[in-house]
């Protein structure tokens, strides 16, 4: 994998997470133009430099294993993980450490619950969505749930 397809797999990750949404997110976070941080992640060697990776992975609180920003060495995440580490994150006091996790506070728990209460509502949204489509698409083409 290359350094460009690198730096898109951390942005992708950060997008799956909910840190960031767009590249602009990410210029706005780290103090720089859209411009420069598209021609990094585009692979342009003046803007993807170990100054940039390094400079991203701060900006993100260090998340992501410099070995394999820069050479592709190790896994993308850090073997263990604390939530807490990660700035601007409301959850503290909660490591996840392979597949465990240790809930240090009330209040960890009580927003861990909360995310996986809205996570749970999100997805009886979607399911909603789909059957909906689906009675759309049956009735469209007059298909029957008998057939």
């Amino acid at each position: 994998m290359e350094k460009h397809e690198r730096i898109k797999a951390a942005y992708e990750y950060l997008r799956n997470i909910g840190k960031v949404h767009t590249q602009q997110d990410i210029a706005d976070s780290m103090g720089m133009k859209k411009e420069s941080v598209s021609r990094a992640f585009s692979g342009n060697e003046n803007y993807l430099t170990d100054k940039f990776l390094n400079k991203f992975n701060f900006t993100f609180g260090n998340i992501f294993n410099m070995d394999w920003l820069l050479n592709e060495e190790g896994e993308m995440l850090y073997p263990s993980q604390s939530v807490g580490d990660i700035s601007n994150s409301n959850v503290s006091g909660v490591n996840v450490s392979g597949r465990e996790i240790h809930i240090a506070s009330p209040e960890a728990y009580h927003t861990l619950l909360k995310i996986v209460e809205t996570n749970q509502k999100t997805t009886e949204k979607f399911q909603e969505q789909i059957d909906r489509l689906i009675s759309i698409i049956e009735s469209k083409y007059e298909i029957t749930k008998d057939r």
